[in-house]
């Protein structure tokens, strides 16, 4: 397994809001890269309450603008955004931030529970035993009635050790790494569909009954048969062991032992597993994987792909992509799935339509999914008295379109004191891109940095990021959610949704 490859056993509805800006660094519980949705809610008049203290946790959702506590105000001249002037720019008209609502809806986490009927499932993995003690029971699948009595479970198979990293880094930047984030346990119609630590693949009905597994899916690769088949297939390593699947007295069992010896080889030198996924679309499911050589650096140069699969779990193709998708960050429809990628990047994997996974012989499919299209967002070159980093580096889903943060805030002007942040909103179905720009006046003081950044007299960037920072992009019934962050407090604006992807 790749190494820093945290293993989600359960799945949360909502995380914790956003911290506050540490330095040139994001503090903040979890992984960074999510999808937040949220039930519908009424409109009410405006209102302004106050936040948690810096350094609190407190769930998202619940509060439009955030101010610091009453009693921990920020300094005298700490920077603060002049909420009542944000604004959001591109559009035909710019959008002002919505009025406040009183009754938010909070989201509740979840255990990571899947209920069909009276039934309620879920995962239970115990930590690894400490050394010398017995160890620890393998992770399950369990099914309990509504009382909490247990039906049946399912044994599941222990996630590898992770290779040794060389060794750690702290800084303001880091290099792209795989983020490993597989949905443990989700519902697809009335069976359930779950991920086990080891990587397994399993669809399982309400009875405990499995109906289909599926094994180490990384090591499926694409290879061709000549006379007189002339077509592409799917196997482990891209070789068919037909000899493995004949059981006459004639096979040839020295074919099939050298078969065996060419998978322990290529595992032994391999590292691999599930990052993200499995992602239902129609009757279709969409996994991403990430595998690299063993080594120290691994974790740095992994290759990412996904694997289409068919209802039963059966590997149809497989497509790689430029980077390894961002764990589960992603959507779907019938269609096809679109997936996020580091450096702002998102992908779109179609469904492959069954005329083509029947078609045999010449010119046949190459069992390869197509993609429609593929993109990485940045933004244009620009002079700015001060430029930072982006704080964060999600994507959210919303109604057929991808909201992203492709950079940091940026401040034009000295005597300006507005900090503009580039929204880039992507439609599903075509990847067609848009700009917009969160300007954020702010009032206090916003000095450049003096340690961790670059640049000029005129023009200076931080790395990491710095002075306001947005954290995160979410939804919440029909709005968009913004929160911004300083080192010490963090605010939230809102704006309708629709007005937002309408235009």
């Amino acid at each position: 397994m790749l190494p820093h490859a945290a293993v989600v056993l359960a799945l949360a509805a909502s995380g914790p809001a956003p911290s506050v800006l540490s330095g040139h660094a994001l503090v903040a519980s979890g992984p960074a890269p999510r999808v937040v949705t949220g039930s519908a809610a009424s409109s009410a008049a405006p209102r302004v309450e106050r936040g948690p203290a810096p350094g609190a946790v407190s769930v998202p959702n619940t509060i439009v603008a955030r101010a610091p506590h009453a009693d921990a105000a920020p300094q005298a001249g700490a920077l603060r955004p002049r909420l009542e002037r944000v604004e959001l720019v591109g559009l035909a008209s710019s959008i002002a931030p919505a009025p406040t609502r009183k009754d938010a809806p909070s989201a509740a986490l979840s255990d990571g529970s899947v209920c069909l009927g009276e039934r309620r499932f879920v995962f239970e993995a115990v930590d690894a035993a400490p050394e010398g003690s017995p160890p620890a029971p393998p992770p399950r699948l369990v099914a309990r009635e509504a009382a909490g009595k247990e039906l049946w479970s399912i044994e599941l198979g222990r996630a590898p050790a992770p290779d040794e990293p060389g060794a750690y880094l702290w800084a303001p930047r880091r290099p792209n790494a795989t983020e490993s984030a597989p949905l443990a346990l989700q519902q697809d119609g009335d069976t359930l569909l779950a991920c086990a630590p080891n990587g397994d693949l399993l669809r399982v009905n309400a009875d405990g009954k499995v109906l289909a597994k599926l094994e180490r899916v990384w090591e499926f690769e694409r290879g061709f048969i000549g006379p007189s088949v002339w077509s592409h297939h799917l196997a482990r390593f891209g070789v068919e062991d037909f000899d493995a699947q004949d059981r006459t007295p004639h096979a040839d069992l020295a074919a099939h032992a050298e078969y065996a010896r060419a998978l322990d080889r290529a595992r032994a030198e391999e590292t691999a597993g599930v990052v993200g996924g499995p992602i239902v679309a129609g009757t279709h499911v969409f996994v991403a994987v990430a595998s690299a050589k063993k080594g120290s650096w691994s974790a740095y140069l992994g290759k990412g792909r996904v694997y289409e699969l068919d209802h039963d779990l059966r590997p149809l193709g497989v497509v790689e992509l430029p980077r390894v998708p961002l764990g589960s960050l992603a959507t779907a429809d019938a269609a096809g799935v679109v997936w996020a990628l580091p450096n702002s990047g998102l992908a779109r994997i179609a469904t492959t339509p069954q005329q083509e996974l029947w078609a045999m012989g010449p010119g046949g499919w190459d069992r390869v999914p197509h993609v429609p299209w593929t993109k990485e967002l940045r933004v244009t070159e620009r002079e700015a008295w001060l430029a930072t980093d982006p704080a964060w580096r999600g994507v959210l889903f919303a109604d057929g379109f991808a909201l992203t943060v492709p950079d940091g805030g940026f401040v034009a002007r000295e005597s300006e004191p507005v900090v503009r942040f580039t929204l880039v909103r992507v439609r599903l179905t075509d990847g067609a891109e848009r700009a917009l720009e969160l300007r954020v006046p702010y009032e206090g003081e916003l000095a450049r940095p003096t340690t961790n950044f670059s640049g000029t007299g005129t023009s200076v960037r931080a790395m990491g990021p710095y002075g306001l920072g947005l954290t995160v992009l979410e939804r919440s019934g029909s709005r968009l959610v913004a929160h911004l962050a300083t080192t010490a407090s963090h605010w939230t604006v809102e704006f309708e949704l629709a007005r937002v992807l309408g235009e």
